[in-house]
């Protein structure tokens, strides 16, 4: 059954096996910790989201998380990230691989777009991400109206970079038009694929919230 979904452990393997695929073959990076693609304690509290095709087999896949503040944020992206206070907590968005054979579909569109949907009505103040200078999704971003912010460190031990990476914001004030942009866009994925389960938000909710319930 075509469907966009949320993975659980039991997609572990293939989780796993569909990031390590694309990761591998990119030209932005080279990655040297392949073993830091498998399914991880970040996948269990994350969201990980699945593009499958009527077979069940995973096509695409991207992963969706809240960080509190500007430390976390640099901790998990291995980067600096210079943003004030008023964009956390944001929707950390990474972990996106897409079949080779699948590339230019749309899919990771479709996927950005039900995160950022689910984040809309939530206190998630941006959204955030670590992208490539000359990766093709970047153009995309910009016409949604991310901005781009090169980090003055980079201490990632997962990959050795070949092309710039640049921390991708996108503020919370943009999450609507984006997702209307992304409708028009990929409205025919999102038909051909449409979402089953439950809503993303109150997990997105809960996570913005659990700082302060600490």
């Amino acid at each position: 059954m075509r469907c966009i979904r949320r993975a659980t452990r039991s997609d572990a393997r293939e989780v796993f096996d569909l990031r390590l695929s694309c990761y591998t073959q990119s030209r932005e990076y080279n990655f040297v910790l392949t073993d830091r693609l498998r399914w991880d304690h970040r996948d269990e509290t994350d969201v990980v989201l699945l593009v499958c095709d009527e077979t069940g087999r995973a096509l695409s896949t991207m992963r969706g998380g809240i960080v509190q503040d500007r430390a976390e944020a640099e901790d998990r992206m291995t980067c600096s990230v210079e943003l004030d206070a008023s964009s956390f907590p944001a929707l950390l968005l990474g972990r996106a691989s897409t079949r080779r054979e699948c590339g230019r579909s749309g899919f990771h569109s479709a996927l950005r777009y039900h995160f950022l949907r689910s984040a809309i009505d939530t206190p998630v103040n941006s959204a955030i991400g670590l992208v490539y200078a000359n990766a093709p999704r970047t153009n995309l971003m910009k016409e949604l109206g991310y901005t781009f912010h090169q980090p003055s460190r980079i201490w990632d031990p997962e990959a050795e970079m070949v092309e710039p990476a640049w921390v991708a914001h996108l503020d919370r004030s943009m999450f609507g038009s984006a997702c209307t942009a992304l409708e028009s866009l990929v409205g025919a994925i999102l038909e051909k694929y449409p979402w089953r389960g439950c809503s993303l938000t109150p997990q997105l909710l809960q996570s913005a919230l659990s700082k302060a319930k600490d």
